[in-house]
C-alpha cells in the first residue's frame, strides 16, 4: 500500500469514513481553506512544523464542527 512506503508524507483532507466539506464563502474545501489561511498568516513554509499542521487540523475541525479531521501520515525514509 502506498501509505506504507518509507519517505512518504500524506496530507489527507479527512479521515476514513468522513467527508470533505466546502466552505461556501471561499469556494474551497475546508482543508484547502485552512492551508491558505495558515499561509496568509505564517507564510508559505519550505517545511510544515508540527505546530503548524496541528493548528491547521484544529482550524478545520472547528470550521466543520468536528465533522472533518485532516490526517497527516509521515513515514521516515530508510
Amino acid at each position: 500500500e502506498l501509505s506504507r512506503r518509507p519517505g512518504l508524507t500524506v496530507l489527507a483532507s479527512c479521515g476514513a469514513g468522513e467527508s470533505a466539506y466546502e466552505i461556501q464563502e471561499s469556494r474551497h474545501g475546508a482543508f484547502t481553506d485552512g492551508l491558505l489561511k495558515s499561509f496568509a498568516t505564517e507564510g508559505i513554509p519550505g517545511e510544515f512544523s508540527d505546530s503548524q499542521l496541528q493548528s491547521i487540523i484544529k482550524t478545520v475541525k472547528a470550521t466543520t464542527e468536528g465533522r472533518q479531521t485532516p490526517v497527516v501520515v509521515i513515514r521516515p525514509g530508510k
